[in-house]
């Protein structure tokens, strides 16, 4: 008699899991944001969102028997935006936030008259910034890498705060745009 691949007993599947390279944590992450005019950003990322990943198809109509023709993959797709969320504690002198208005204001600046200032190209401001994504052991040792290529600051996520909310920290939460993404397993 054939037996089950994954054992389906709690004891044998902790067993199985514990006995591999184990679980990764969800709260064991670093972010690395760095842009060539504004440096490294030197501030803890609390949450960080991964992009989805799809293959989008255009149906084969050549082969196709009858009226179901097959999807042939033709390019990636990122399951809604190609974006990455991240959260962030906001500092009193609002350093973090500036960071973040000033990288966008490298893409669209304004005068002090409100007039575009800029006649750049999006290659050119995006070819020297960085960001990495790295998920650790419980030994801190850099176990999977997502590199961002082409990234650039696509919101500041609007925030709502209130004279209620007293005994909490002010969020900052932005959504970063990328063109491709790289992953590494080390």
């Amino acid at each position: 008699m054939a037996k089950a691949i994954i054992p389906s007993g709690i004891d044998e599947f902790r067993a199985s899991i514990l006995g591999g390279n184990g679980l990764q944590r969800a709260n064991r992450f670093e972010v690395f944001i760095q842009e060539e005019n504004l440096g490294f950003l030197q501030w803890p990322i609390q949450t960080v969102s991964l992009p989805g990943r799809s293959l989008d198809g255009i149906p084969d109509e050549l082969t196709a028997q009858g009226g179901n023709p097959r999807n042939i993959p033709v390019k990636r797709g990122y399951g809604g935006e190609p974006s990455i969320l991240l959260g962030m504690f906001l500092d009193q002198n609002w350093d973090v936030r500036e960071y973040f208005e000033n990288w966008m204001d490298l893409f669209n600046p304004i005068d002090e008259n409100g007039f575009l200032t800029y006649e750049g190209s999006y290659t050119s401001l995006t070819a020297n910034c960085d960001v990495q994504i790295l998920f650790l052991d419980l030994e801190d040792n850099i176990k999977w890498g997502m590199k961002l290529i082409e990234p650039y600051p696509v919101t500041i996520i609007q925030e709502a705060y209130s004279a209620e909310m007293m005994n909490q920290l002010a969020m900052l939460n932005i959504s970063i745009g990328f063109k491709e993404y790289t992953t590494q397993q080390l």
